[in-house]
C-alpha cells in the first residue's frame, strides 16, 4: 500500500474497531526499527517502520474504554529458508550457500505454524494478554548458525558469506527500480512514501543482520505457548528442511505465476 497509507490504514482500522464495538483488538505488527535504533534514517524501511508506529498508536491510547488491545510483534519468518532472499543456493560439489548482506547479528526468526496459537491464547486470556505487545521468535540465530545447523541436521556441507549490497541486489531485484511491494505487481499501489526494493531492504538487512532486533523474552513465550517450536534446529527436523527452495509467500508466488502467464502468452503471440 505505501507507508503512509498502512499507517493511516492501520489507526483507521483500530478506530473503527472501537465504534463498531469490538471488545478485544489484536494488532498484527513487527519491529520498529527507526525508534529502536533512536530515528536513525539508516534503519528506516517502510513495511516495518509503519506497523510500528500503528502499534505505538494503539498502545498509548491504554487500556480503557470498552475495547481492550494488544498485538504480536514478529520479526522475519523462519520458513523464509524455504523462498525468497532467505533461501540458500545449491553448489556445484553438492554444498550450500547463504550469500546475503547480513553480518554476524542474532535474528528472531519466527516459524508461522507458531504464529495463530498466540493470538488463541491472547483471545482466550483477555485480562493477562490486554496491554501486552508480545515480542515473538522461534530462535535468535546468526546465518553462520543457520549454516552451522544445517549441516548438523542434513550431513550437508554449508556455509555463509557476507557479500556486498550491490552484488546482492543484482539478483535478488525483482526487476529495476521494482517497488518494495513488489508481490503486488508492476502497477502496484503506492505514494510519496512508498520506497524501492533496494531503498526498502538495505535498511532491513542492516537491521536484522547486525543483531540490532530487540531481545525476545522466551521464558515469557514458553509459558504462553508450551508447545512452540523451540529451535532452529527442531523447525529443521520437523520440515524435513534440506535446502530445496518451495513456494511460501502466496504475494510472491502469484508474481511469479503472472509473470509465467504474461511470458507465455508474449510469446504465443510472437509465434
Amino acid at each position: 500500500m505505501g507507508e503512509g497509507h498502512e499507517v493511516f490504514g492501520g489507526i483507521r482500522a483500530y478506530e473503527i474497531a472501537r465504534d463498531e464495538g469490538v471488545q478485544h483488538y489484536i494488532y498484527a505488527s513487527t519491529d520498529f526499527p527507526l525508534k529502536n535504533m533512536d530515528w536513525n534514517e539508516e534503519y528506516h524501511w517502510g513495511h516495518n517502520d509503519a506497523k510500528g508506529r500503528v502499534a505505538d498508536f494503539i498502545q498509548f491510547q491504554g487500556q480503557g474504554g470498552r475495547m481492550t488491545s494488544c498485538s504480536i510483534v514478529t520479526g522475519p519468518y523462519m520458513d523464509m529458508l524455504f523462498d525468497v532472499m532467505f533461501a540458500p543456493h545449491k553448489q556445484e560439489d553438492g554444498s550450500y550457500l547463504w550469500a546475503n548482506p547480513a553480518e554476524d547479528g542474532k535474528i528472531p526468526l519466527i516459524a508461522i505454524e507458531d504464529g495463530g496459537p498466540y493470538a488463541l491464547w491472547m483471545f482466550d486470556n483477555v485480562k493477562e494478554s490486554a496491554g501486552l505487545f508480545l515480542k515473538v521468535a522461534t530462535d535468535e540465530v546468526s546465518f553462520k548458525d543457520i549454516a552451522r545447523t544445517f549441516t548438523e541436521v542434513t550431513g550437508k556441507k554449508a556455509a555463509h558469506v557476507t557479500i556486498s549490497f550491490p552484488d546482492f541486489f543484482a539478483k535478488a531485484e525483482p526487476w529495476p527500480g521494482a517497488p518494495a511491494n513488489f508481490a503486488a505487481g508492476p502497477n502496484a499501489h503506492g505514494d510519496e512514501s512508498s520506497m524501492t526494493f533496494v531503498e526498502n531492504f538495505t535498511p532491513w538487512w542492516k537491521y536484522w543482520g547486525q543483531g540490532k532486533a530487540e531481545k525476545r523474552d522466551f521464558a515469557l513465550l514458553d509459558k504462553i505457548h508450551p508447545n512452540r517450536i523451540k529451535s532452529l534446529r527442531e523447525w529443521m527436523e520437523k520440515n524435513n528442511y534440506d535446502g530445496t527452495p518451495k513456494s511460501i509467500l502466496k504475494g510472491a508466488k502469484d508474481l511469479r505465476d503472472a509473470l509465467s502467464a504474461m511470458q507465455a502468452e508474449k510469446e504465443k503471440q510472437q509465434s
